[in-house]
């Protein structure tokens, strides 16, 4: 039996192509995904203003307060952190389930856009990968 010689796109590349699409329309200046070990499983730097260990100190950081709101809402999880600069910029992490495991979602949206339709664009598409 011949096996076929297609190469299978990785999910990381499949996933940061997905994103590139959004970071590209403005709304989203960068994005990173991290696993629950908080290893990056995606990194879109977009403008290079926030690397991945800035985007991964800031999930980490607010890591005990996810918990204590998780524990308080029994166990009902956390969805959806935003920071708001003085700029107005905003950082959002977002929580969700993919490749059988929690991961983290951190979006940096520049001031005066919209994020929420692309956020759940983005996940969706994250989430269909990892079925693959």
């Amino acid at each position: 039996m011949a096996f076929s010689q297609e190469k299978i796109p990785a999910p990381q590349r499949l996933i940061e192509e997905e994103i590139a699409k959004v970071v590209n329309l403005g709304n989203i200046r960068a994005a990173f995904l991290f696993s629950e070990e908080g290893l990056s499983l995606a990194e879109v730097p977009g403008d290079n203003t926030t690397s991945v260990s800035q985007a991964l100190e800031l999930a980490l950081s607010v890591q005990d307060a996810v918990n204590l709101l998780n524990e308080r809402e029994q166990l009902q999880g956390t969805r959806e952190l935003i920071f708001v600069t003085h700029s107005r910029t905003r950082y959002v992490i977002r929580y969700f389930k993919a490749f059988a495991q929690r991961v983290t979602l951190v979006l940096i949206v520049p001031p005066g856009k919209t994020y929420r339709a692309h956020t759940n664009r983005i996940i969706r598409a994250i989430k269909n990968i990892s079925k693959l």
